[in-house]
């Protein structure tokens, strides 16, 4: 969440409960974070304590470094002296993992508040790139790469899992990890874009998930269950295919949102630890339960442009509660203005309009 100003930086917290009646009246507090002579700060995590990382930058469009922030602190910058980067993921002990990026340098960190800063082992090419991280495992996982940063580890690049206290794991060539849950297993795929989805332990190494009738499939969430969401591609990366969910213990499905041509892409984004999904089908958000298959999220009673899901952090917009935030575009009907407002949905209480404004919320709970 951004905020240009050369005296202040703020953000709104909004504090979701797990009880539909805290979401009545959300309590939204603004927090004056303080700027320390830097005049934009974009917040990416807040703890249960309440520390907050992101990274802030003097001057909006130059590099950032990466930020930390708490009540007894201030804004720290926790990079290093010459370069800039982003602080992504924060603990609820205070352990915070990003990533240090200057011109020619992408470098994932750990951090805390007591010990300072630990690179995470570069094994292979010139770079990384952060995909996941879990606070209750503590694994990181993402791409060691070759080759110019500006293409994104799009080309020559290594898949890893690194922990703190057990090292860097190989999850081998041309594979890209995206998730990890709490208990260290990962999901991803391998084969850049003719992708073949994984599921990877420590214990077993990688397995295949595959689906028939589907050439290339791309695992992207794992939930505490082992349920795991992503998309397959019925022939190549240019044709349509379904989203799917699959388990070790009861095997996978496929879905598709209803009503669209053959060659749609549906895309299960991420999977809570309910099983329930939140995706995007050709510019259309939806959710997706066992019980209830697809349900599109749009708000009723207004002229909707677009819809789109806030990641707030890693989780595509859904909590754990089934809380489900979106940033509707909506134009009025007379003069043709189109203004951003955020949304939470539950299925249990429908829509509620936090308010208009391109603020992103960050889920405490």
């Amino acid at each position: 969440m951004s905020f240009r100003s050369n005296t202040v930086a703020l953000i709104l917290v909004c504090c979701v409960a797990t009880c539909s009646s805290a979401l009545a009246d959300p309590p939204i507090v603004p927090q004056d974070l303080g700027n320390l002579g830097y005049s934009v700060i974009e917040v990416k995590q807040v703890s249960e304590a309440g520390e907050i990382v992101g990274w802030s930058t003097p001057v909006f469009g130059a590099s950032g470094f990466p930020a930390y922030w708490s009540q007894e602190t201030g804004i720290v910058n926790i990079g290093s002296c010459c370069g800039g980067g982003i602080a992504n993921y924060i603990t609820d002990d205070g352990v915070v993992i990003g990533e240090e990026q200057g011109i020619n340098t992408r470098l994932g960190f750990y951090w805390t508040p007591a010990d300072g800063r630990v690179n995470i082992p570069l094994h292979y090419g010139d770079f990384q790139i952060i995909r996941g991280f879990n606070s209750k495992s503590g694994m990181v996982v993402g791409q060691a790469c070759s080759g110019s940063i500006r293409d994104n580890c799009a080309s020559d690049y290594k898949g890893f899992a690194w922990t703190k206290d057990g090292g860097l794991e190989d999850l081998g060539q041309d594979c890209y990890p995206y998730d990890v849950n709490d208990s260290g297993q990962v999901v991803g795929w391998c084969g850049g874009w003719a992708g073949t989805a994984f599921l990877w332990t420590a214990q077993q190494g990688k397995q295949a998930i595959n689906f028939d009738g589907q050439a290339y499939c791309f695992a992207q969430a794992i939930n505490n269950s082992g349920q795991v969401a992503g998309r397959c591609q019925t022939f190549s990366y240019a044709d349509g295919g379904p989203a799917f969910v699959w388990s070790e213990s009861d095997g996978g499905i496929t879905f598709d949102y209803p009503g669209l041509p053959p060659d749609s892409i549906t895309n299960a984004r991420v999977i809570n630890d309910a099983g329930r999904v939140v995706g995007i089908a050709e510019g259309r958000t939806f959710t997706w339960t066992q019980a209830g298959g697809v349900v599109p999220l749009e708000p009723p009673g207004v002229l909707v442009v677009n819809v789109v899901p806030l990641n707030t952090g890693s989780d595509f917009g859904l909590s754990e509660s089934g809380h489900i935030f979106l940033q509707v575009n909506e134009r009025d009907e007379f003069t043709g203005v189109v203004t951003v407002h955020t949304y939470v949905w539950h299925e249990d209480t429908g829509y509620v309009d936090l308010g208009a404004g391109s603020s992103r919320p960050v889920i405490l709970g």
